[in-house]
């Protein structure tokens, strides 16, 4: 992100993450939901916020590379990403953080803002992509073979 901050691809993604935080911030202040007793954190815990980021990251890369890799990329690619974003949800419920009703809400607000912003994306992509500011590094104009444009000098 360092190297092409104003980049298509890390804008996308940084949106992603803010609204993410956004929905988190406003639900949770807004419900008022204790979590469990056990839970040392005093914050309210509904929705789980780490079930909204790691569910809406899930959804969100893995249509990127359903739509971007071919064979097994694609699909070794989409397991990648469910083994290390999955796994974070249930261990909020086992570590006694959450309740499952809690971590289930942010699994729902996270695949409905990963899927959501997937689809704005490529509804918005056209017009984006031709902005004077932002370095298209997203889509169809991007030369490398995954679908991005290289950040290398040579490429």
């Amino acid at each position: 992100m360092l190297r092409t901050p104003r980049g298509l691809r890390e804008l996308s993604l940084t949106a992603l993450l803010l609204l993410d935080d956004v929905a988190i911030l406003v639900l949770q202040a807004a419900l008022q939901e204790p979590r469990p007793a056990e839970s040392c954190l005093p914050s309210c815990g509904l929705p789980s916020g780490h079930a909204v980021i790691c569910i809406s990251l899930t959804c969100w890369l893995s249509c990127e590379l359903v739509a971007r890799q071919k064979g097994l990329r694609r699909w070794g690619g989409v397991l990648l990403v469910v083994a290390i974003h999955v796994p974070v949800t249930w261990a909020k419920v086992h570590l006694m953080d959450h309740t499952p009703l809690q971590v289930f809400s942010g699994a729902v607000l996270g695949a409905i803002l990963g899927f959501g912003h997937f689809a704005l994306l490529q509804r918005c992509y056209p017009h984006l992509s031709s902005s004077a500011w932002l370095v298209d590094n997203y889509g169809a104009k991007a030369s490398g073979p995954d679908g991005y444009r290289s950040l290398s000098p040579e490429g």
